[in-house]
Parts: structure tokens; C-alpha cells; sequence
């Protein structure tokens, strides 16, 4: 085997995780691997890394975790042939292993989300199917898929399809979505009344600009905003609307925002000089506490119900690991123990070295080199982000 090739087959079977998600008792995180099985597949550990991870479906197509049931016995799960985007939705039971279809494989049109009601017996989705045209469209409708009867009730209909599904509101009464009603690269943020009805758009910041929300609690909704000079975070009340802004410094890239767990903080990634910074806002004061550890950048996840927070560590020093921290003690749990899955344990990484060039404009453009062992035999560039993904 030639270096090339030994080297494309242990980057073909580096594991690289997709997809975290966290039960709602915060005691079970799943997510997919790829690269250590032939397709991707869903590996399940414990919150408090007592055990390490096991691998709960062995499919002949990549998988991906979707939703955890509210009382955490089951997977939402989505998986599509060929990798083609163009999903069915699976549920598996954790304690038996049996997986059920949910909806049928097809090929014509998206699938997004999949968000337990709090009693479990329903999911609600985006598809950009019509179930009375029986067609693939343009556009989404939000279904509500009875798991008992199969049967599901199109619960609302849009013109433009968003790819980040549908978030229940704690009493599962009310459905907080997105639509790109106005201009394709802006998004607005709409809220469906289940026990009315009634759909409406409760937040557009600009035609041309993105506003995306999570639930904070079930009164109050977590904003990230663009503006025409930077990005914001705030505080949508409901039902006055009434918005507060949390941060709102042109100086700041903050890049995503995620609700904490009692609604009484949340967690902002700012990236400065090219590397992550994650911080936890306290909404009461304003008190800023930054996410940090020594082994590397830590994106957070989500947070446990008693305050510790899971989040993905990562550094050009080793392998991407989903870890446990608390920000109180700072320890850290690491739960994936993503080494023992590496193609060759041993296998050395090069750290990376702050790069800094000016752009034609005299920007300063922050990077990163990574230098080779011996003698370069070249210039690999990897350009990502920039006025193109808006």
C-alpha cells in the first residue's frame, strides 16, 4: 500500500461526530459517528461518562439522531439512500432495539426536524410535501405524525421551506418555526398556536436579514439576529413581543446562541482572531462567564438540568471528543473517548499555528498553518465562510 493510500484509508476512518443530541432528563446524549463503520451510525453514552459509548443501530445507510422521546426510551432517527438528503424518519426503541418506519422511503422531497409532543405519542415535522396534491412542493407544510395511528394533520402551510424544523414549547402548545417569506437570505420567525390555530410571523428583523429562535421558557424566546453591521442576541417576550437586546456590540461576532436549561442564562460563540470563545450569560445581571478548558475550544450543546453544560471539545492537538464540563468546579468528563475509535490509537496530530495575512481591502484575515514534519511540498489553502454562505 502506498503512503498515499494508507493515508486515505485512515482518513476515510477518522470518526467524525454529527449530530449531538441530549434527553431530556439531560442523563443520555447520542449522536452519529462516520468513518468508523462503513455508514454512519448512532452511538448512544451516559451524561456522567460512567460507561463509554455503544453503538445502537447498525445501518446499511448513514443515520442520523433527530429527537430523543420525552421520557428518553426512544430515537427519532432520519436516514436517506445514497446520502441523498431526501429522508425517512425511523423511530428505535433503546430497551428492545426494535426500529419502526415511520414514514416511507422516497426520493422526491426534504424531511426536517421531528419534535416529540410532551406525551410522546405524536411528532410534529417540516416537509416540503403536500399530502393533498400528494407532490412534492417548493414550499413546507408542518405535519403532525400520529406514532399510534400513523396518520398525520397538516397543521400549516408556507410558500418557502426551512431546514431547521419545529420546536414544541414546554406544554406543547405552541410550535416556534422559521420561513424566508421576503428574501431567500433573510428568515423569519414564526410561532403556530396548536389549540387555535393561528399562525403568525412574531419576528422579521429585515427583509434580506436572518433572525432564528429557541425557547428560552415557555414565555420568553431566545433571539439571534442579523443586522446590517453585525450580529445580535436578545429576549422576545411573549405575547407582547416586547424585545430586549442581550448583546449588541458591533465589536462581537457572536456566531450562535443556545437557551440554558432553567431559562435563566444562555450560551453565546463568539469567534475572535479566528478561534471559538464560548461564554455563559447570566440574563439577571449580565454577568459574562467564560467556557473554557485547556485541552481546547469548547462548543456547547446543550445544558444539563443541574447546570453542567455538554459540549464539544476540540483542538488541532487530538481527535473532536463530546464532554461533560462544569463551570462551577471545572471538571471536565470526557464521554465519546473518541481515541479509543481512531483508525491507528497512536497517530500523531500537528498543532495548528496562528497565520495572519492582509486581504486586497487591507483587512486582517485571521487563519490558521499547519506545518509538515519535513520538507513542504507545497500549499494546501482550505477557504470556508465569506459573503458566498450569506
Amino acid at each position: 500500500m502506498t503512503e498515499i493510500s494508507e493515508l486515505a484509508r485512515r482518513w476515510a476512518r477518522y470518526p467524525i461526530a454529527w449530530e449531538p443530541k441530549v434527553s431530556k432528563d439531560g442523563a443520555l446524549m447520542a449522536w452519529t459517528w462516520t468513518g468508523i463503520t462503513e455508514t454512519g451510525n448512532v452511538w448512544l453514552a451516559p451524561t456522567d461518562g460512567s460507561a463509554p459509548p455503544k453503538r445502537v443501530t447498525d445501518e446499511a445507510e448513514h443515520t442520523y439522531v433527530r429527537s430523543f422521546s420525552p421520557d428518553g426510551k426512544r430515537l427519532l432517527l432520519a436516514q436517506s439512500e445514497g446520502a441523498s438528503e431526501h429522508d425517512q424518519l425511523i423511530l428505535l426503541d433503546l430497551e428492545s432495539g426494535a426500529r419502526r418506519e415511520l414514514t416511507p422511503k422516497q426520493d422526491d422531497h426534504y424531511i426536517y426536524g421531528g419534535a416529540f409532543t410532551p406525551d410522546g405519542a405524536a411528532i410534529l415535522y417540516i416537509a416540503s410535501y403536500d399530502d393533498v396534491t400528494r407532490s412534492a412542493i417548493e414550499g413546507q407544510r408542518i405535519y403532525r405524525h400520529d406514532l399510534a395511528s400513523g396518520r398525520r394533520t397538516c397543521l400549516s402551510a408556507a410558500e418557502s421551506l426551512d431546514e431547521r424544523g419545529v420546536e414544541l414549547s414546554a406544554d406543547g402548545r405552541y410550535a416556534l418555526y422559521h420561513r424566508h417569506e421576503h428574501q431567500a437570505g433573510g428568515s423569519q420567525i414564526w410561532l403556530l398556536d396548536l389549540a387555535t390555530g393561528e399562525d403568525r410571523e412574531i419576528l422579521n428583523v429585515g427583509d434580506g436579514l436572518k433572525a432564528y429562535g429557541h425557547w428560552l421558557d415557555q414565555d420568553r424566546v431566545l433571539v439571534w439576529a442579523e443586522s446590517d453591521t453585525h450580529d445580535r442576541v436578545g429576549v422576545l417576550s411573549l405575547p407582547d413581543l416586547h424585545l430586549r437586546w442581550l448583546v449588541d456590540d458591533p465589536r462581537r461576532s457572536v456566531d450562535a446562541a443556545l437557551p440554558g436549561h432553567d431559562g435563566r442564562s444562555v450560551a453565546l460563540m463568539d469567534f475572535r482572531d479566528g478561534a471559538l470563545q464560548a461564554s455563559v450569560l447570566a440574563l439577571a445581571d449580565g454577568g459574562e462567564t467564560p467556557l473554557r478548558s485547556t485541552a481546547g475550544s469548547l462548543l456547547p450543546v446543550e445544558q444539563l438540568p443541574g447546570g453542567a453544560w455538554i459540549a464539544e471539545l476540540y483542538s488541532s492537538h487530538g481527535p473532536h471528543d463530546f464532554v461533560r464540563l462544569d463551570p462551577q468546579s471545572g471538571r471536565l468528563d470526557v464521554l465519546s473517548r473518541t481515541r479509543d475509535h481512531l483508525p491507528d490509537p497512536a497517530m500523531a496530530f500537528t498543532a495548528a499555528k496562528p497565520y495572519r495575512w492582509r486581504s486586497t481591502d487591507g483587512m486582517e484575515i485571521a487563519g490558521w498553518l499547519y506545518e509538515p514534519a519535513g520538507e513542504s511540498r507545497g500549499l494546501l489553502a482550505h477557504v470556508h465562510g465569506g459573503p458566498t454562505w450569506h
